[in-house]
């Protein structure tokens, strides 16, 4: 049996190796101005590469970190060298500012790369040891739900001042000042008490107590509340867990039911989007050139920080401080101590700041407009293509890693619910997010552990 178990993951190493080798050679014959055949060769490659993944991974039901990741790196790094570039090139806006097309083909094939790499370092790791399911003898969903009682009542409360105004930054309250950390670590209570919920019914398969029915009710209050303001990303990673939950315990959720809740998705969270920069409806559909296209913009978008970190590495040094200094987050207040300790610009913290800096300056941007950034940007601008191999080797390697672990213990079932969660927006995103939000889960995961101490105690 082991011999057996050996040999398919060997088979599946070399399969995957093919591919990355693959992948390489492409890059090396790469042609100089752009292609629109070579692009395709690299989304059929893509594709290819996904299948293999589903195969692989043995994917059951589509709400899974490795399917939703794929689907939106889809979306950010292949739809635009293949589908929009050819017929409107400046048809989004973030694509109206200038970058090289010339470097549009090695984009794409590095996206590919990068996306390679991922899958062979799933394959790095095949151990299945388990550990007994253990449980405390007080209720954190019980601490939870007054936490929840007691700033849920006082957000909804506020979010009633602003529901009627038309969308700007300052109708995002939440996201300001002392507000913004109250608002994340009453996010990491809400990640908790979804992680109870699948550790508990994976290891016992009890039904839903009257604790946890309130629990989903409330957070579900919340995220609608947070989805009318104009927020996507919160409600938008509850919803993920929700259906995953459903789709795990209830009823599996087929791939038509998931291409179906995926277009509703695409079409609500892109037209809300398109809503919130002042745009009517009617403008939203008025760009006949991309069609539906346009309700998946704000993935699409963010492929043009990959164009311009190919661009400026070309000519300058890689910024590494961009791609280190997002990872000090994950120690609270960190960040702040080591840019005044190091003397780090402002626009050096992220990549995203970096490349809005290299567009506007430092004085040029009076409508403070973000350029934002993606994961494989991110890496490249900071290390080249060894930072992408090493960190999307790493990636792969962790996430099955996370996957196999998921229902083992709590601290692992709230990790899994993160990665999930943001296997849609890490994409578009620097590529130590999750860590932040692992490192504020822990935080208020500990501090659930000494409240349930103390009433212990009681």
């Amino acid at each position: 049996m082991t011999f057996k178990k050996n040999f398919s993951l060997n088979v599946k190493r070399l399969v995957l190796s093919f591919n990355l080798i693959f992948s390489f050679f492409l890059l090396c014959i790469c042609p100089i101005k752009y292609s629109y055949s070579y692009n395709i060769v690299l989304l059929l490659l893509f594709i290819h590469s996904v299948f293999l993944l589903i195969l692989f991974e043995k994917i059951q039901h589509p709400f899974t970190f490795d399917l939703l990741f794929s689907i939106t790196y889809l979306f950010t790094f292949f739809i635009y060298p293949c589908f929009i570039f050819p017929i409107a090139p400046k048809a989004l806006f973030m694509f109206t500012y200038d970058f090289n097309y010339d470097v549009i083909n090695k984009g794409t094939c590095l996206a590919l790369i990068a996306f390679n790499t991922f899958l062979l370092g799933k394959q790095f790791f095949s151990t299945n040891t388990c550990k007994e399911y253990t449980t405390s003898k007080f209720n954190y969903i019980k601490i939870i739900n007054v936490i929840l009682n007691l700033l849920i009542p006082l957000y909804i409360i506020i979010h009633l001042r602003y529901i009627a105004m038309p969308y700007s930054r300052n109708k995002l309250w939440f996201t300001r000042g002392v507000w913004n950390y109250i608002t994340q670590f009453k996010n990491c209570f809400i990640y908790i008490g979804l992680a109870i919920i699948f550790y508990k019914k994976s290891n016992t398969h009890e039904k839903f107590n009257s604790r946890e029915k309130y629990f989903l009710l409330i957070s579900i209050v919340d995220a609608f509340f947070l989805l009318i303001l104009g927020s996507r990303t919160i409600p938008l990673f509850f919803f993920i867990i929700i259906f995953f939950l459903y789709s795990e315990f209830v009823k599996s959720i087929t791939y038509k039911t998931f291409f179906v809740l995926l277009v509703c998705g695409i079409l609500g969270l892109g037209l809300l989007g398109w809503i919130r920069l002042g745009y009517s409806t009617t403008s939203f559909t008025s760009n006949n050139s991309l069609g539906i296209l346009n309700f998946a913009s704000d993935l699409i978008i963010n492929n043009r920080t990959l164009f311009v970190a190919l661009d400026y590495t070309k000519n300058n040094r890689f910024e590494i401080i961009t791609l280190l200094f997002p990872f000090f987050g994950i120690i609270p207040f960190s960040q702040s101590l080591f840019k005044n300790l190091l003397n780090v610009p402002s626009y050096k913290l992220n990549s995203a700041l970096f490349f809005t800096y290299l567009q506007f300056g430092l004085k040029n941007n009076s409508e403070r407009i973000g350029l934002g950034s993606n994961i494989v940007a991110s890496a490249y601008l900071g290390g080249g293509i060894l930072a992408v191999i090493i960190l999307f080797f790493s990636i792969g390697l962790i996430s099955k890693i996370i996957q196999t672990y998921s229902k083992k213990t709590l601290l692992t079932s709230i990790i899994f619910l993160i990665f999930l969660s943001d296997s849609v927006f890490w994409v578009r995103n620097e590529i130590s997010q999750p860590l932040v939000d692992i490192s504020r889960c822990y935080i208020s995961f500990m501090i659930i552990k000494l409240l349930a101490k103390a009433g212990e105690k009681v």
